[in-house]
């Protein structure tokens, strides 16, 4: 009777936090227009369509885990999309779970609280949950490969190295932006920590890399012998650098406020269209991506002034409270909540440096290396998304601190 007791004490805010989490992303998927989703689910259903017809995966630069995750639901129902949005649903109210713990793990059990119950109701990721995007699947998958890096670091033994491994791969092959920071983890990993455990360290991060690797490498030697050239996860990668650096770059980022659901055609130029369909119809893949890697270096370092202010539009509208392109009811929306929680997430980083820095560092890491990455490519809300669950964690701890600062009471303790 005691050990049923200490369970439902354990166990009954985080089964709370799910269900709180499920309702709104539940009533939201059910009732929203059925039709109602971005341009590119359109080709992630094309893809999980071929894919659960049996015609295999075929040409296509995007990665590989969210189009099987779509083709799993359409091989029980071909073309559901209700049915994908109910899962996401549940994976979204999946990374309250997660986020609560790394909160709980870094700081304290009212901060996870405070941070999962704050992202509960975090308009983006219950709108994404009727998205036809990896956003909300990359979100939990990211969250998991947080939390299992800050326990393999903790605990002995090869169970958790190898669970934060192969998270690592599956989150590497939902989006490959993650692998910079991979880089980072590892500085993290081996001098964050006392330096009597340096080579101990080197070992353990060596096993999660390897694990991660070994993840990769299938989908890795498809692509080879799809290809015939090497390609880690995804194609387009070369194209996607070119076309996020020339000369329509700056023009692109510095388009008005725009009180639509859709940027408008005549907004939407970013690139040479021309001279791109020029490149990938008269050289191979391989001379292809030389190309566009060359000319997108040439135009940084020939217009260095001009690409200084690109970085900066990019960081500004990385880290905007408000989408440029939305309706005004949904940019008051976004206001009222990123508003405050940005803000209140980079206090939290500062005031996380002193006690917590070990741990919270990690986060930071993870945050500063999204950032740079979509400053060197493409910068909008969308893809901060995925980090918001750690800058609410931040903010979360921030309110927390504001709390015992005017010395009430520590309920949920």
């Amino acid at each position: 009777m005691e050990k049923i007791k200490e369970l439902v004490s354990r166990y009954r805010f985080p089964v709370a936090l799910f269900f709180i989490a499920l309702a709104p992303r539940l009533l939201y998927v059910l009732f929203m227009d059925p039709d109602n989703f971005s341009p590119d689910g359109v080709e992630w259903i094309r893809i999980a369509s071929r894919i659960a017809e049996g015609k295999g995966y075929g040409d296509n630069w995007r990665s590989p885990v969210y189009s099987y995750f779509l083709a799993g639901i359409f091989l029980i129902s071909p073309g559901n999309l209700l049915l994908v949005r109910i899962a996401q649903a549940i994976l979204g109210a999946g990374a309250c779970l997660s986020t609560y713990y790394i909160g709980k793990k870094i700081f304290n059990k009212r901060t996870g609280m405070l941070a999962g119950l704050i992202l509960a109701f975090y308009p983006y990721l219950v709108y994404y949950c009727g998205d036809i995007l990896k956003e909300v699947l990359f979100t939990l998958l990211l969250t998991l490969m947080i939390a299992a890096l800050l326990l393999s670091q903790e605990r002995p033994g090869l169970r958790w190295k190898i669970i934060a491994g192969f998270l690592a791969g599956i989150t590497v092959l939902c989006k490959s932006t993650v692998l910079p920071f991979m880089g980072l983890a590892f500085l993290w990993y081996i001098f964050v920590f006392p330096r009597q455990f340096l080579a101990g360290k080197v070992k353990d991060f060596a096993l999660i890399a390897l694990v991660m690797a070994l993840t990769i490498a299938p989908w890795t030697c498809r692509n080879y012998f799809h290809y015939h050239r090497f390609v880690l996860v995804e194609t387009g990668g070369a194209e996607h650098f070119w076309q996020a650096n020339n000369r329509f770059s700056l023009p692109f980022e510095r388009i008005p406020h725009l009180n639509v659901n859709r940027l408008p055609d005549e907004y939407a130029v970013w690139y040479d269209t021309r001279a791109y369909q020029q490149i990938i119809n008269t050289l191979s893949p391989a001379e292809a991506d030389k190309t566009f890697y060359r000319e997108g270096i040439a135009f940084i370092t020939g217009h260095k002034r001009e690409y200084a202010r690109l970085l900066g539009k990019r960081l500004v509208h990385f880290w905007r409270f408000f989408p440029l392109v939305a309706t005004k009811t949904n940019k008051i929306i976004a206001l009222l909540t990123s508003g405050w929680i940005i803000p209140l997430g980079f206090l939290g980083m500062a005031l996380s440096w002193r006690g917590y820095w070990r741990a919270s560092s990690l986060l930071i890491l993870l945050i500063f290396s999204f950032t740079v990455v979509h400053m060197v490519f493409w910068a909008m809300i969308r893809y901060r998304v995925p980090i918001d669950p750690f800058v609410i964690i931040f903010a979360g701890f921030s309110i927390d601190t504001l709390l015992k600062k005017f010395s009430l009471p520590e309920k949920f303790s």
